[in-house]
């Protein structure tokens, strides 16, 4: 089970290097942006604030009117493998969840009723930065 990858992926039950795994290009995510996405600090090999992320990510997916994403039951033991083939037990890291439309071929915001939603994630050993920085918020657009 243990690889000793520095970065890892899984998609459609394969692990392996985030570059040879494949997401096809009509997946709405990535074709469009139509998609969410959590990344969850891994600290000493465990997930902080997995729970409040989780919650975001389901109402995030309720508002886009998507599908429920995956579960934290379901997700726990997948995050758990990731954290042992990256060998991040006691490390840091990046940890991914994506969370797309999946495959529709129509463009637009008219999305057909049953799409297959699609699941992926990335763990990539990191090292947290908690120095302070500036931001700017714009509730416009132009």
């Amino acid at each position: 089970m243990k690889q000793d990858l520095q970065n890892i992926g899984w998609v459609n039950g394969e692990w392996g290097p985030p570059s040879q795994l494949s997401i096809p290009i009509c997946d709405r995510g990535l074709n469009i942006g139509d998609g969410i996405f959590e990344t969850i600090l891994i600290y000493n090999g465990k997930a902080q604030l997995l729970e409040s992320h989780l919650d975001r990510w389901k109402q995030s997916a309720l508002l886009l009117r998507m599908a429920t994403p995956p579960s934290k039951t379901w997700l726990q033991p997948l995050i758990d493998e990731a954290i042992q083939r990256t060998s991040l037990t006691n490390g840091n890291g990046a940890l991914r969840l994506n969370w797309s439309r999946g495959d529709n071929h129509s463009r637009g915001i008219n999305i057909q009723r049953g799409t297959n939603h699609r699941f992926w994630l990335e763990l990539n050993p990191r090292e947290p930065s908690f120095n302070s920085i500036s931001t700017i918020i714009s509730r416009y657009e132009k």
